[in-house]
């Protein structure tokens, strides 16, 4: 467990915020894609 801890801590807000827009249902992350720029 501890090991899994510390990799997480050790992923960047990219990766993080990719692990997140995955585990949403496809119509919620669709939404969100629609609400982002480009950049």
């Amino acid at each position: 467990m501890a090991r899994t801890k510390d990799q997480y801590r050790n992923l960047s807000g990219s990766d993080k915020a990719a692990i997140f827009m995955l585990s949403l249902e496809q119509e919620y992350s669709a939404k969100l894609f629609e609400m982002m720029d480009d950049e």
